[in-house]
């Protein structure tokens, strides 16, 4: 009688174990889980700033490649208030 007892506390002793080197690896997975996911949402940032920036290098090259001399006062004023505004973006992203 002894003896089964003893070896009923060893078998729940051998799970609990098991079951507590189960949790520590699902742990273990869902850490990995979160950093790889913050990972992947560090790149898309990254990618998605790229983006931002290539569009504003774009649009900055088309304003200070348009020709104003044949425009009006009011034409010029818009021209050189969006290239300041494409400039100053730039600035604010570099920083």
């Amino acid at each position: 009688m002894v003896t089964a007892r003893q070896q009923a506390n060893e078998d729940m002793e051998v799970a609990r174990s098991l079951e507590a080197e189960a949790e520590a690896r699902r742990v273990a997975l869902e850490e990995r889980m979160a950093a790889a996911e913050e990972r992947k949402l560090t790149l898309e940032e990254k990618k998605v700033a790229m983006e931002e920036h290539q569009h504003l290098v774009e649009e900055e090259r088309r304003l200070f490649c348009i020709d104003t001399s044949n425009m009006d006062e009011r034409q010029k004023d818009y021209i050189n208030l969006a290239r300041d505004e494409v400039s100053a973006k730039k600035r604010m992203m570099a920083d």
